[in-house]
């Protein structure tokens, strides 16, 4: 009897957390993209200062060296805040995200800390370039483009951040494929 009532919870729990993750998705985007919602803080990031949390959409073949997607992903941030979040908030974030996200790895004790440089800042977005170890699937230094644009909810103080990540030139088709994907449209009333 312990034993299904043990079950029961444990279902029930699974189902209730099933839920919750689809209710909170920040960005449309096709079946084919993986995703994958952690909560800030972070343990594993301890020098990222936000309080929310994320959606990370991985296009079909971003651990793969070889393909165009190659580390060419979304990470929308939706997060508490009392306005819109500063450049420089998001850089020391981001670059905080990284440092906490390839430690530990296999191919390395010792590695550069990420760089995160602006590159251009207009009204619809921000541009960086930045630097980090890939600790995931090459064990070297890579550098990425980075176009980061934001909203602001008033209405519920949250910040949307979406930051889009590749490796690659603007001119290839991943850019077209990476800025199909938008925000919910209702997002600033949940």
């Amino acid at each position: 009897m312990k034993r299904y009532i043990l079950f029961l919870l444990l279902l029930c729990n699974t189902i209730v957390h099933g839920q919750d993750i689809q209710q909170k998705a920040i960005v449309v985007a096709d079946s084919s993209w993986g995703k994958e919602i952690i909560p800030f803080p972070i343990s594993w990031a301890p020098k990222v200062h936000l309080t929310g949390y994320e959606e990370l959409r991985f296009a079909p073949e971003w651990s793969n060296p070889k393909s165009d997607d190659f580390w060419s992903l979304i990470m929308s941030w939706k997060v508490d805040a009392k306005q819109s979040i500063t450049t420089e908030v998001i850089v020391a974030n981001l670059a905080g995200y990284f440092d906490g996200l390839m430690k530990p790895n296999h191919w390395a004790q010792e590695f550069p800390s990420p760089q995160v440089i602006i590159q251009n800042i207009t009204k619809e977005n921000t541009v960086f370039r930045m630097k980090f170890f890939d600790g995931f699937h090459t064990g070297k230094v890579i550098t990425v483009s980075v176009v980061a644009t934001q909203t602001y909810c008033k209405e519920i103080g949250k910040s949307i951040i979406n930051l889009r990540f590749s490796p690659k030139d603007f001119n290839n088709p991943i850019w077209d494929a990476l800025n199909k994907i938008e925000v919910q449209k209702d997002i600033c009333t949940n």
